[in-house]
This record gives C-alpha cells, structure tokens and sequence, in this order.
C-alpha cells in the first residue's frame, strides 16, 4: 500500500480528534498561564520599580535636610559653595559613592549648569541626559527613567532645593535590575513552556488512552463485509468510562438488529424464489410435453388452463411480496387514512366469503357487539387483513365446522377475533406462523397457499399500530385476535 505525503498524512494528523483536543488543552492552558505570567512579571518589575524609588525619596529627603541646615549658616552669595561641600562630604562618607551604584547632581534650575556631579556623572552624555529631565515645582518630586536600555540606564529622583534656586538629582543605575528583571521573565516563561509540555504529553497520553476503544470499533468495523457479520460488534470493553461502554452496547445492539435484519432478506429471498420456482417449473414441464408431439385440441386447452393458474398463482405471490415490501419500506405510513367502521367491514368481508363457506359446508358466522367500532386506516388493508384471517380460517377447518368472525371494544381498543374449529395449530409453530412463507406441516395440505397471508396480516396490523395474536388447540381450532387503537372520533364515522 501506497504510503500519503507528508502534506497529507499531517492533514490527517490534525484533523483527528486527539489532535483537537490536545489543542484546545493546550491553548485553555496557555490562555491560563500567559496572564498569570504577565501578571507576576508586572508585579515584580512594579515591587521592584517602588522599592527603588522609595529608596530615592529616603535619600532625597535626607539630603534636603543636610542642605537646608547648610543654607541657613552661609549667607546667599556662599550657598551654591556650601551645598556644593556638602555634597562632597556625603560623597566621601559614602553615602552617595559610586559604589552603591547611586549619584548625585546639583545644577541650576533656571540655567541646567551643573554645579557638583558624583564621579561618576562626570562624563557629558550622563549629565546631559540627567539635564533633559522636566524641572518639578517647588516641595515636589520627579521619579523617571533617563537613558537607553542596557546602555547606563538610570532610574532619576529630581526634586527643588528649599530656598534656592537649585535642583538636586538622585539617580541609581538600572541596567542589573533591568537584567534581573528580564531572568525572571525568562523563567517565568520557561516554567510555562515547561508545563505546557508536560501537559501536552500527558493529555496526549490520556486521549489516546480513552480513544482506545474507538480505534478498536474503527478496526472491527473495517472488517465488517456482507459475509461476515458478527453477533457484536465488539466485546464488553474493560475501562469503567460509562460513555464508551454506552457507545459500544448501542453498536453491539445495531449490529444485532444488522444481523437480524440480513438474516431474514437471506431467508426471505431463498423462500421467495422457492415459491416462484414451483409454479414456473410445472408451467415449463407442462409446456414442454405438449410441444414434444401432436396434442388434441383438449389436452392443449388443459395445458393453457394450467398454466393460467399457475400464472395467477404467480401474480398472487408477486402482489403479495409487493404489499409486504411497501410495508417494510413505508416506515408505519398509513397511505390513505380514514375512519372504518369494523362492524361493517368485518360484515362485508364475511358476506364475500359466504360462497365459499357454503361449498365446504362450513358455517360462517359474524358477532358485533358493538356497531361504534371506529378505527383510523386504510380501508383497503384493514379488508386485506379481514380477508386473510377468514380465508385462512376456512382453508384449515373441516366440513362440518365452523368459522365465527367478532367485532368488541373497550375503552381505548377495538378488537377482531376469527375463530375456527378446524385443525389447529401446534405449539411449536405458532411463534413461526407471522414469519413469511412459514407453513407448518398439517398446513401443507390443500391449502393452495404460500405463506404470506399471516405475515401480511402482522404488516397491515403494525402499520395501524397494533397487534396481532393466536391461541390454538391442535384438534379443536384457533383464534387469531386483532387489536386496533379506536379513532379519536370513536363512533363518528358512519356505520356500513
């Protein structure tokens, strides 16, 4: 077997349902987790951003108290040196030494001449950049960025000096925090990844667990043919998961009725052409002998007669295997639905058979209870059903019997029963009399039929949504009963 492109064999890949799933897993996952790191991120780099600064303001303010304390013992000419001073005395005690990464820069405010820089500001692009900072107003404060990433970041403290006309500049550098900040985030992200590996594998995993039993359907389902059909489709699967276990009885029981379903066209279809066979050989033979030499005109007259019974025989067993298959095709459709009224039907049907009832010296009866049995159907397949039942009855009752045809209700039913005193039927037949071209064995003999009646008489009574039953004595006769659901209209329907 010829192996698929790559570009087809990943069309497949994810268009199957583990790929789906694992997908949608993963994305709820990211969708989850991508926040939650964002939010750890922003917090962190907020904490650290608000402990520098509180860092810068505690610095600040106690350098505005030493610079105030200096203002108010130097006269206004001397300020700008004596700030100047102390400034250098904080540097030289450290407190704003390069070391800690932290400097200082005293400037004018109006001018932006730098009047004492740290060491560490003494080249031109740091003090420059600390220039271009927006001056606050007085008893304010400016904390902001200045300066390019990675390249002398800094983060600034700018704020008025008390009774003069000089800013004071605070400024930490910010390129490691910026570098710790961007670690965290990198593993941060790596620690998403990781899970969302690590899930990916065991959803995976779990999918492809669950979807066993599918694939196992899939592969049996692959074997099914026309020739090999098995009772189940697959055995009773061993994982607790109610779904599945739901999933497989449900294919097991379409299988069965599969079966079931296939079993009795087979039969149905070896029991057809059976009955055809028989009249089609006996009308070949017949015509054969007549051609093999010169016959009377008689002897060909009882050939053409013979064969035109054979040839009705055929078209009955042709019409009725067309009544039967509409009935399997029509779903439980009733083609022309109509009140009927029972007692008058059960009347006209006995009346047609009255005929052959006195040849055979057979009595033909007919009770009505009740004149209001209104059922909704088709006419003509209620009569069929009649019809059948009735002659059927008389093909296996003796002269001398009898054949009783009743009409009765209850509250919600109508029900027929055609009773006989004739041969009966034995037990092990009757679960077998409704199945077509069934005949038991007492009832092969001259009969003339071919075992579709009864069937046809379930078909009609299921069409209308009822049943159809039998109780049989061999020796003392049967009665088959008929139960219909009454017409709404019950009794409104004109009576025969």
């Amino acid at each position: 077997m010829k192996r698929p492109p790559p570009k087809a064999r990943w069309a497949e890949a994810t268009n199957s349902l583990r790929f789906k799933i694992t997908g949608s897993y993963l994305l709820t996952l990211a969708l989850i987790f991508a926040p939650i790191g964002a939010v750890a991120y922003t917090y962190m780099r907020g904490d650290l951003i608000h402990d520098a600064d509180e860092g810068l303001r505690t610095t600040a303010a106690m350098i505005i108290v030493r610079l105030v304390d200096t203002l108010h013992t130097v006269g206004p000419a001397d300020a700008e040196q004596a700030m100047t001073i102390q400034l250098a005395q904080l540097e030289h005690f450290g407190i704003t030494s390069s070391a800690s990464e932290a400097f200082l820069r005293l400037a004018n405010r109006h001018t932006q001449e730098t009047l004492y820089a740290s060491k560490g500001l003494k080249h031109s692009v740091l003090v420059s950049r600390l220039s271009r900072i927006v001056i606050p107003p007085p008893a304010m404060s400016v904390v902001d960025f200045e300066g390019v990433p990675r390249e002398s970041r800094m983060r600034v403290l700018t704020t008025v000096v008390p009774n003069s006309d000089d800013i004071i500049q605070i400024a930490i550098a910010w390129d490691r925090n910026e570098t710790e900040i961007e670690s965290v985030a990198l593993r941060i992200a790596t620690a998403i990844l990781g899970l969302l590996v690590l899930s990916a594998i065991a959803a995976h995993t779990l999918i492809v667990r669950a979807l066993d039993p599918v694939a196992q359907i899939v592969g049996h389902a692959e074997r099914l043919s026309a020739d090999h059909m098995p009772k189940q489709l697959l055995p009773p699967p061993p994982t607790s998961d109610t779904e599945i276990r739901d999933l497989v009885g449900a294919l097991n029981r379409m299988m069965a009725r599969l079966q079931k379903a296939a079993d009795r066209r087979h039969q149905f279809t070896a029991d057809a052409a059976h009955e055809l066979r028989t009249p089609l050989t006996i009308m070949q033979g017949e015509m054969e002998v007549a051609l093999i030499k010169e016959r009377s005109a008689e002897r060909y007259r009882q050939v053409i007669e013979s064969s035109l019974e054979e040839t009705k025989r055929l078209s009955r067993i042709v019409r009725d295997l067309g009544i039967l298959a509409r009935s399997d095709s029509g779903g439980g459709a009733i083609e022309n639905p109509e009140p009927i009224n029972l007692a008058g039907t059960c009347t006209d049907v006995v009346q047609s058979f009255a005929l052959i009832a006195d040849d055979r010296e057979i009595g033909l009866k007919v009770d009505v209870h009740s004149n209001d049995v209104v059922v909704i159907g088709d006419e003509d397949a209620i009569t069929r059903l009649l019809g059948n039942l009735v002659g059927n009855a008389l093909n296996y009752t003796r002269p001398g019997g009898t054949v009783r045809v009743s009409v009765a209700r209850d509250q919600a039913r109508a029900f027929i029963k055609v009773s006989d005193t004739g041969v009966g039927i034995d037990e092990g037949d009757i679960p077998h009399i409704f199945n077509r071209f069934y005949r038991a064995d007492k009832a092969r003999v001259n009969t003339g039929g071919h075992g579709l009646g009864l069937a046809i008489v379930k078909g009609i009574a299921e069409t209308h949504q009822g049943t159809v039953s039998v109780e049989s004595v061999v020796g003392e006769g049967s009665t088959f009963t008929v139960m219909l659901p009454l017409s709404p209209m019950d009794g409104r329907a004109t009576p025969r």
